[in-house]
């Protein structure tokens, strides 16, 4: 796979890029799980499954919290990246 380019907010390699898409993934993956448990609480009306809901929409707007500050911390560690280094 060849390195990322680096137009706007995508990374200059491929790593950080990969991380970056890495966290997105995990929210995803964590907001289709509060959105299934939503539906289980809204079909049974358990504790259980609203516990479950509040636990997988908390950790999904943490893991959303991330990506930010993560993706600055790489462009300022790319920044010292000095122009036409090649990134393979």
């Amino acid at each position: 796979m060849a390195p990322a380019t680096y137009p706007g907010n995508i990374m200059k390699t491929e790593a950080a890029n990969d991380f970056a898409q890495h966290i997105l993934a995990e929210v995803k993956r964590l907001e289709d799980l509060a959105k299934s448990c939503a539906v289980q609480y809204a079909e049974t009306d358990s504790a259980e499954s609203k516990a479950s809901f509040q636990r997988y929409s908390f950790a999904a707007a943490e893991m959303r919290k991330l990506h930010g500050p993560a993706c600055q911390a790489f462009h300022a560690v790319e920044a010292l990246i000095p122009a036409g280094t090649k990134l393979d």
